[in-house]
């Protein structure tokens, strides 16, 4: 969930932009879901190869990732 992803940034601000990297060397899909307050922009699933999706807090219950 967003409130959990944000309790782990103590000190964050509004606004904050982290990335997230997946890398999946199997053939099979693994795929990157939203939670309660979550908002997920772009392709989320990889399979065979790495997916980087930026992150950026929108408030202290709203996450947005989008795929990059």
């Amino acid at each position: 969930t967003a409130a959990n992803i944000v309790a782990a940034l103590p000190r964050y601000q509004v606004g904050t932009w982290f990335d997230i990297v997946i890398v999946n060397l199997a053939a099979f899909d693994v795929t990157l879901a939203a939670g309660t307050g979550i908002t997920l922009s772009g392709k989320a699933v990889i399979n065979n190869v790495s997916g980087t999706w930026r992150c950026r807090i929108d408030s202290s219950t709203a996450v947005t990732i989008y795929r990059m």
